[in-house]
């Protein structure tokens, strides 16, 4: 592989964003990595109506912005995370600028189960892409057969800067109960209060408090946090187990998200809906335990709650095969700078 590519990376890299785990992935290659941020704040309801009715109106500043900046660089590489509130013009435009353009989208690029996932713009902006980089296998096949683009998977990994900042503080930390941490949907939340376990503890955004007034189980066991950094890494490895719960379009596609590899990497049990795919990278009760409803999660949980060596067994099994598997995303960087090199 070559080194000192110069890339300028398009994205959102707020705390604990994809963005920066790539950034660091790429500067370690040895690239010369610039970031510029596309995401928009909607700072009030006026301008989150007007991105609804005219989302250009409130855009084409950025969008032009963008443009002048990627022209007065040289460039190798322009990877852009998502792209949301790029115009698929400036897609088109800015690659006259550069040698290579690239797209990591990690949600599905033309199929939208929420809001945030994703837009028109996504859409229209793929068939400009020299490459398209996705987390979910059949998304990369779906890419390339329905665009005519250059598509490959690039799975979710986790991040190993973590693991060396954080390692040794916290080896010998256990906390006896389950961790759920993420964001509030109406589906996760009625999945967790039929779980009802007073041994789960949940973490996330103010709306599992505000959303879920008639859920008595949640309100009780929500932390009324979130967790960032070391305390996430440390909760992770500590608890018994932590619960993952696939959005709809995972299950649809039978993929994978950022838990899914997080958990392990970090030294955790992973506990999460069952997938092909997952199972494909972490084995079935060898590796990660899987359930497809709350009634077999509450029976794994509390066979695990009363199993310490399997609990332990499972966590060293799962870390292993992370290590052994390149699941870093570091080693996502080479897989992706490897291809890169096919190009340039």
């Amino acid at each position: 592989m070559q080194a000192g590519y110069k890339m300028l990376m398009l994205g959102t890299f707020k705390t604990g964003a994809l963005e920066n785990y790539f950034v660091s992935g790429f500067l370690k290659l040895g690239f010369d990595v610039e970031v510029f941020n596309i995401e928009f704040d909607y700072k009030d309801v006026i301008s989150k109506v007007i991105n609804r009715v005219n989302p250009r109106f409130l855009l084409k500043e950025l969008n032009d912005k963008v443009i002048q900046l990627c022209r007065k660089k040289k460039t190798d590489i322009i990877f852009i995370c998502k792209g949301m509130s790029l115009f698929p013009e400036t897609v088109e435009e800015i690659k006259k600028y550069t040698k290579l353009i690239v797209n990591y989208n990690p949600d599905h690029p033309y199929e939208f189960y929420s809001r945030g996932s994703g837009n028109k713009f996504i859409e229209s902006s793929v068939k400009h892409y020299n490459v398209f980089f996705s987390y979910s296998k059949n998304i990369s096949v779906s890419v390339q057969e329905k665009y005519g683009v250059d598509s490959y998977c690039i799975p979710f990994g986790y991040d190993s800067n973590t693991i060396d900042k954080y390692a040794l503080e916290y080896d010998d930390v256990y906390i006896d109960a389950f961790l759920f941490f993420g964001a509030w949907d109406e589906e996760r939340s009625s999945f967790l209060n039929d779980v009802k376990r007073n041994d789960l503890e949940i973490f996330g955004d103010p709306e599992w408090k505000t959303k879920t007034t008639s859920k008595e189980f949640i309100q009780q066991n929500f932390k009324n946090r979130k967790l960032y950094g070391s305390e996430l890494y440390q909760k992770i490895k500590a608890y018994t187990g932590v619960i993952n719960l696939l959005r709809q379009q995972n299950l649809i596609e039978a993929s994978h998200n950022m838990r899914t590899f997080e958990v392990p990497g970090y030294g955790g049990l992973l506990i999460s809906q069952f997938t092909e795919e997952q199972a494909s990278f972490f084995t079935p009760d060898v590796e990660a335990v899987y359930f497809t409803s709350p009634e077999e999660l509450n029976g794994k949980m509390e066979f695990l709650k009363n199993n310490d060596q399997v609990v332990l067994e499972i966590k060293k099994n799962a870390l292993n095969r992370s290590n052994r598997s390149g699941y870093s995303y570091d080693e996502r960087c080479k897989s992706m700078g490897s291809i890169f090199d096919k190009y340039l």
